[in-house]
């Protein structure tokens, strides 16, 4: 399967918000993943990502080309605090040490971690950790490559950061990282 299989979407309104975190808290097991602009655990954040069935997720941005198309970093991150630092509400992703660091740097204690694929991968001896690895491997499905976003990687090549992505067309990327 690829992306184009999938049902992913961006919540860019409160209402929107409202029904996301009314469903996530519903919810017996939700995955959670992080976009954020450059690497590193102090990256700021671009946008949340949550999944919680199969071939469906949504992206919650904070940073985008054009902020008047979504809600701003403050308002989305106080309103998703109660869901990310509720410990009764399992919660899964793939190296999610990463997303609780950069989610403590923006102020969110990430509690109720369950389940990292990463880990579960390297576990079970796996080859490689690498999410898109193990997607194809134990899924079949074909993410998105990260350079149909920002580019190539490599001498004289200017990559883009995820602020600068189009929501149109980081939409199906990130929420297929937390699907």
């Amino acid at each position: 399967s690829t992306t184009a299989d999938c049902d992913y979407r961006a919540i860019t309104t409160r209402a929107a918000l409202d029904e996301l975190i009314d469903t996530l808290s519903q919810q017996s097991l939700i995955s959670v993943d992080v976009e954020t602009i450059g690497l590193g655990h102090k990256a700021e954040l671009c946008g949340l990502c949550f999944a919680w069935q199969e071939k469906a997720g949504v992206y919650v941005p904070v940073r985008s080309p054009d902020p008047a198309s979504h809600l701003d970093y403050a308002t989305v991150l106080e309103a998703l605090r109660p869901v990310l630092e509720d410990a009764s509400l399992p919660k899964c992703g793939h190296n999610l040490k990463y997303d609780f660091l950069v989610l403590k740097n923006a102020g969110v204690n990430l509690r109720g971690i369950v389940f990292d694929t990463m880990v579960g991968g390297y576990l079970a001896g796996a080859p490689g950790q690498a999410l898109n690895d193990m997607a194809l491997a134990q899924l079949h499905h074909e993410m998105m490559p990260i350079t149909d976003l920002i580019g190539p990687r490599g001498r004289g090549a200017k990559q883009k950061t995820m602020d600068q992505v189009p929501l149109d067309q980081i939409t199906p990327y990130a929420a297929e990282d937390a699907d």
